[in-house]
């Protein structure tokens, strides 16, 4: 997928504040460039607000791309964040911005594909404070990359990974109608999304999990503004990204948009934020 081929497209940015591979980096601005969920900042703080996220707090990011919401949540309140993702690119450059930031005391990377379950290597990352739990998981539009099938596994490790009465929070896209043929391609073959649930799909996947006290929050007028509005500035700086990414990138990036843009428009692909509580 676009969004995430060309990774290393974070350390322009940063090159064009400092050539000291040593300088340390500052969070609050990285966020502009770090993060891949909707709406930045201001959801990592509903977030910490919905889950009641401490400096006492242990947290589990799946699918954390590049770090910037596990940078963001250990730095807002100090808390412990352990994150995942697959793509080990990713990591790499987690790791290393994370140290930078000088969070590497707070925040743990690793390589792993949640859908195998948690395995040993994160349950030890999760005892890093004594623990063997956490207190919240979140996800920021990964598990839309997960076919159906495989979310029972997803939703059983996250499951297994929360303290009673943890809390997990997912925002993610879901199915309001059935989508048009050239919709279904689109979201296959430009967003990588083989398959989405309809909200009473997604709640009864979440419960059959042994979640309770699901709540289902429609972002979809929200995420509909917010991913044209990411269009259309992105596309007024056009010569300035050309500049410092490339041709190749800019293209890429600006098609990713424009598809995601149209996906909202069509009325058939919903957001959603959802919130679901260990018993």
């Amino acid at each position: 997928m676009k969004l995430y081929n060309n990774v290393e497209r974070i350390w322009n940015e940063v090159n064009l504040w400092t050539s000291d591979s040593q300088a340390k980096l500052d969070v609050e601005r990285l966020n502009s460039f770090d993060m891949y969920n909707y709406c930045g900042a201001t959801a990592m703080d509903e977030f910490i607000c919905n889950c009641g996220v401490t400096s006492d707090s242990s947290v589990l990011d799946v699918g954390c791309g590049i770090g910037g919401p596990a940078r963001y949540v250990a730095k807002k309140v100090n808390a412990t964040v352990v994150a995942i993702d697959i793509q080990s690119d990713c990591i790499d450059a987690a790791v290393e911005l994370t140290r930078r930031c000088s969070l590497s005391h707070l925040v743990d990377f690793l390589v792993g594909d949640f859908c195998d379950g948690p395995g040993p290597s994160l349950s030890l990352l999760g005892k890093k404070n004594g623990r063997s739990k956490f207190d919240s998981v979140s996800s920021w539009l990964v598990f839309l990359h997960v076919p159906l099938v495989k979310r029972p596994v997803l939703f059983s490790s996250c499951f297994s990974c929360l303290r009673t009465d943890g809390i997990m929070q997912i925002e993610d896209y879901f199915m309001i109608n059935p989508f048009t043929a050239v919709e279904r391609q689109s979201l296959l073959e430009d967003v990588y999304c083989p398959g989405l649930p309809t909200q009473q799909q997604y709640i009864a996947a979440l419960e059959g999990a042994g979640f309770v006290d699901v709540v289902f929050e429609s972002m979809t007028d929200r995420w509909n503004e917010f991913v044209h509005s990411r269009l259309e500035v992105y596309k007024k700086q056009k010569d300035r990204h050309i500049r410092i990414h490339g041709i190749a990138t800019v293209v890429g990036l600006t098609f990713f948009y424009e598809r995601v843009a149209e996906l909202f428009a069509g009325g058939n692909l919903g957001g959603a934020r959802i919130l679901a509580r260990r018993p």
